[in-house]
């Protein structure tokens, strides 16, 4: 972690980059109620940064109630920051959503300045005009992600992975991968490590989803991840841990480290 060159993203308050996770909590409710209720809870819960995943909501197509909740959940939220995240279908989520209506619903709920990380998928991101994205970053930083729910690449495919997320675009590379052996497991670690080493442009997040994976979340100071997956009551992927349990294993590896 002593590279110089290992760039920062500012939120906030808060400075994203390796070398420092933050713990990130998402909200799944379903309803209006169920979202703030779950807020409340998170931040009660001292997470450092909250994720709301928009397709987990009933009503995401209805643009009044999706602006209304998220006006009132940055209300809740205070200075924390908020990632605002719809998931399709194809990467493990809810939505079946037209790209117009992504675009749309994008732009102007960053314009609101109501949420601070907006979460693109990487196949999303190669459809999305220029002045869409650069719309979007003026108002807030972008993560852009990829998600394999199948198996775990080669080495050399999972660094090819970061960096084509890294230069796509936006201001945080996201790459969450399903093991399916320990050896699976040890080679998303080691490419994360090879990346903050060697490769670096923007910050990177990193997963190993499912138990197998567990290490990669604890172990996000050797990894390099700028953010690492929590939950509060349930989890929204496979493999994380309860908030205060992932706390005590990123606060026992730095010991360590």
């Amino acid at each position: 972690m002593n590279n110089p060159r290992i760039p920062s993203v500012s939120v906030r308050n808060m400075t994203l980059k390796a070398g420092d996770p933050k713990i990130c909590v998402s909200i799944t409710g379903r309803t209006r109620d169920d979202i703030l209720d779950s807020c409340r809870e998170i931040v009660r819960a001292r997470a450092d940064i909250v994720e709301w995943r928009v397709d987990f909501f009933k009503e995401y197509t209805n643009d009044f109630l999706l602006k209304d909740t998220l006006a009132e959940l940055r209300r809740i939220l205070g200075d924390i920051p908020l990632i605002f995240t719809i998931r399709t279908v194809e990467e493990g989520g809810l939505a079946e959503i037209r790209l117009l209506d992504y675009i749309r619903t994008y732009r102007e709920c960053a314009r609101s300045g109501l949420a601070d990380i907006f979460d693109i998928e990487y196949k999303i991101m190669l459809q999305l005009p220029r002045e869409v994205v650069a719309d979007i970053r003026k108002n807030a930083r972008v993560i852009v992600s990829k998600h394999n729910f199948n198996s775990t690449p080669d080495l050399e495919t999972l660094i090819d992975d970061i960096i084509r997320l890294q230069v796509s675009g936006g201001d945080i590379a996201k790459l969450a991968v399903m093991p399916e052996d320990e050896e699976d497991a040890a080679r998303l670690i080691k490419a994360s490590k090879e990346i903050i080493a060697h490769y670096t442009t923007t910050p990177i997040i990193t997963i190993s989803m499912g138990a197998l994976g567990i290490d990669s979340r604890a172990k996000c100071v050797e990894t390099g991840s700028c953010i690492t997956f929590g939950c509060v009551g349930r989890p929204s992927a496979p493999g994380q841990l309860p908030i205060q349990q992932l706390r005590d294993a990123v606060n026992r590896y730095k010991f360590v480290k």
